[in-house]
């Protein structure tokens, strides 16, 4: 069965993410990749000099990781990413614990040449304790389906 991107689903469709764990391996590489080598991201001790209880995963790594459950579902296949508004992170995220999205279309539009299909969507992060860990909203733009 094919699997149908947002372009396809009309305003109000919500979805769940599957779970998604984020290791310290993650951290790790992704503060390599993106030259972000941060006490806090890498190691306790500096975290919890800021009251936490460990070391904290990057805020952009926890965004890749609901856009990855995104992807794993189809839902942003074919698309472009135009935007992400209002996003905030609410509390802090450590390695070894996991996370998922829930989604809502807010608004569909065709473009003027009709070939395409802007989507504006909510999310939101939340742990395994279903804790708000970040919310926020996207915009992505995908071939119109109905043409």
């Amino acid at each position: 069965m094919q699997k149908e991107h947002f372009g396809y689903k009309e305003v109000g469709y919500k979805f769940v993410t599957g779970w998604k764990y984020v290791t310290p391996f993650e951290v790790n590489m992704f503060c390599d990749i993106t030259d972000t080598q941060e006490d806090v991201f890498l190691r306790d001790d500096a975290a919890q000099a800021y009251g936490m209880k460990a070391s904290i995963v990057p805020a952009l790594l926890i965004f890749t990781k609901l856009m990855s459950g995104l992807m794993d579902a189809g839902l942003t296949s074919e698309g472009l990413f135009i935007g992400i508004n209002n996003a905030m992170f609410k509390t802090a995220l450590h390695p070894y614990q996991r996370i998922r999205g829930e989604i809502e279309v807010l608004d569909r539009k065709v473009t003027s040449k009709g070939d395409r299909v802007t989507v504006h969507y909510s999310w939101k992060i939340k742990n395994e304790q279903d804790v708000l860990i970040a919310d926020g909203s996207n915009t992505c733009m995908f071939p119109n389906p109905k043409q």
